[in-house]
């Protein structure tokens, strides 16, 4: 599911695609291509997910 995700964004001509991932996923979405990305103004953002969360890009 997550290729197929992947390969339709990229066909869309998306850079990249992202998410918040919460409940200690962030290692299942690394080992499906993404990175851990902290831009400015973020961790008060994720805040309200819980102290687990982290912001995730995979470039395409």
């Amino acid at each position: 599911v997550v290729e197929r995700l992947a390969e339709q964004a990229k066909a869309a001509g998306w850079p990249a695609v992202a998410l918040v991932a919460v409940n200690d996923a962030s290692s299942f979405w690394s080992r499906n291509g993404f990175e851990i990305q902290n831009p400015p103004g973020m961790a008060e953002k994720l805040a309200c997910y819980g102290d687990d969360a982290r912001y995730m890009v995979r470039s395409l």
